[in-house]
């Protein structure tokens, strides 16, 4: 797969609907005041070394 191919918008772990990474767990963060645990945001035309393509 050529490197214009490895986007976020492509890997299994990639949720497009909350634009999230989901290769590890959820993290807490503070968000307005208030402590929350998220997935990692993600854009679709990000990118990391992590990438697995989606079957």
């Amino acid at each position: 797969m050529s490197d214009m191919n490895r986007l976020c918008k492509n890997c299994t772990y990639f949720e497009a609907k909350g634009s999230e990474c989901r290769r590890y767990a959820p993290r807490p963060v503070l968000l307005e005041e208030q402590k929350k645990i998220r997935w990692p945001s993600a854009t679709p035309i990000g990118w990391c070394g992590e990438f697995s393509a989606k079957e």
